[in-house]
């Protein structure tokens, strides 16, 4: 994998990290766990696959390229999930 497409990558995780950090603070008003466990899951799925991607960049071990793969592919469906569930929930109690 090109070192351009790993730091375009980062980037993306620094940005996804801002987004689930925005969700985490939306799901913990809420008051409910299962929205705040996954809002936290989601946290340490993009920190896996951004800490991954600078992995690869300091060794050239392509097994971090898989594992940061496949933590964006988790935060992607955990973010999803989330941002409907909030949006279920927020619409409900807020009529």
């Amino acid at each position: 994998m090109s070192e351009e497409v790993l730091i375009f990558h980062i980037i993306f995780a620094l940005a996804s990290g801002g987004l689930g950090y925005y969700l985490y603070i939306l799901a913990s008003r809420t008051g409910l766990l299962f929205p705040k466990f996954i809002a936290t899951s989601n946290i340490v799925s993009i920190a896996i696959a951004g800490f991954s991607g600078l992995g690869y960049l300091l060794t050239q071990n392509d097994e971090f390229t898989r594992v940061m793969l496949y933590g964006f592919e988790i935060s992607l469906a955990l973010s999803s999930m989330l941002v409907g569930y909030l949006y279920c929930f927020m619409r409900v109690c807020n009529r």
